[in-house]
């Protein structure tokens, strides 16, 4: 999910993301990020985590699917 959030966020922003957001000065914690990179990252997280539980609830109905044959399957043999 980490990487799937830093890619959202380098295509939520507008400009060169490496350079304006990932400078060493803020990776050092001496500079506070912009505002757009706020953004973009919280975005990006929240893209991110959206996805994963799609996946996830995707997932809940092909088990259940799944499951409602299982019995049918048992007895068949």
């Amino acid at each position: 999910m980490g990487y799937l959030s830093d890619r959202l966020a380098v295509f939520l922003y507008d400009g060169n993301y490496a350079a304006d957001c990932l400078a060493s000065g803020l990776a050092a914690g001496r500079v506070p990020p912009p505002a757009a990179c706020l953004s973009a990252a919280a975005s990006g997280l929240q893209l991110s985590m959206q996805l994963s539980a799609s996946v996830l609830l995707i997932a809940v109905l092909h088990y259940l699917l799944a499951a409602k044959n299982l019995p049918l399957e048992a007895n068949a043999s």
